[in-house]
């Protein structure tokens, strides 16, 4: 028996994926995705320029893509890429089954599981519910490396943590607001090419930096973004040093905020799924 590494074998499927996620997404010139509003620089740029897709953004899409589809599968692929729309925005939520919850699916490699979601994710369920106009929704989380030491001495652990979302009425119509308000900012920032326009993304989506060392960068960073107080990569390094993440701009809403900031008491609330 003869067991050697193939490279050439996984280059051929690192480029299927490749390929895949770089297929051009057709995008309208009155509509507007959910997705973009959360990165809305980024969306400027890929409206202007096309798609860009980086090795290390194929590893993320592809595990969360895997588990997508396999928990869509599970719990009913009728219910799954629920679309809703709402005056020029459009979004898909992963699951919306028959109890009308809307339920966002993500991936984590944190080593730990936080006490309470990424404000990413829930400025994504939240636009969904308010667009939909439903008061419940929950984000399902799966840590994929939860548990694991630094030293080697403990194996990683798969945790699948669910966690519930309430908005009343008045939470909903509020965010619908600044959903049209952002998607006019978009398409008007495209018209008259004028990126600062519209806000800058959250600080994660220009570069991923661990302890100083650059991982992996915005494909549109370099050469075309530059964004303003970020740049070049070495202030962006500091400042993410001191905080890997912040909340994007519409994460000023209560919705996001903690009982101590004068959010809800009840939301967001977990529950581990082992």
């Amino acid at each position: 028996m003869i067991i050697v590494r193939n490279n050439k074998r996984a280059d051929q499927f690192r480029d299927f994926l490749r390929e895949d996620f770089a297929k051009p997404r057709v995008l309208s010139p009155v509509e507007v995705h959910v997705s973009e509003l959360l990165a809305p620089r980024k969306a400027y740029w890929t409206r202007l320029l096309g798609e860009r897709v980086t090795d290390e953004m194929i590893g993320l899409f592809a595990t969360g893509e895997a588990f997508h589809l396999m928990l869509q599968k599970v719990a009913g692929v009728e219910y799954a890429e629920h679309e809703v729309k709402h005056c020029g925005v459009v979004g898909h939520c992963d699951l919306r089954p028959p109890d009308n919850e809307d339920t966002e699916i993500k991936t984590s490699r944190k080593w730990s599981v936080p006490a309470d979601p990424e404000p990413r994710y829930v400025d994504q369920i939240t636009a969904y519910m308010a667009m939909g106009d439903t008061p419940i929704g929950h984000i399902l989380v799966l840590y994929i490396t939860a548990g694991r030491r630094w030293d080697g001495k403990k194996a990683s652990t798969m945790e699948l943590v669910s966690w519930q979302i309430d908005l009343d009425a008045e939470e909903r119509a509020e965010i619908r607001n600044q959903l049209v308000a952002e998607k006019d900012r978009l398409l008007n920032a495209v018209k008259v090419k004028n990126p600062k326009l519209v806000d800058l993304c959250p600080e994660w989506q220009c570069a991923s930096i661990y302890k100083g060392e650059v991982q992996s960068v915005c494909p549109f960073y370099e050469n075309e973004c530059k964004p303003e107080g970020r740049y070049p990569i070495q202030v962006l390094a500091g400042d993410l040093d001191k905080q890997s993440e912040r909340k994007p701009a519409r994460a000023k809403s209560k919705r996001t905020q903690t009982p101590a900031q004068g959010g809800r008491t009840q939301t967001p609330r977990a529950q581990t799924l082992r």
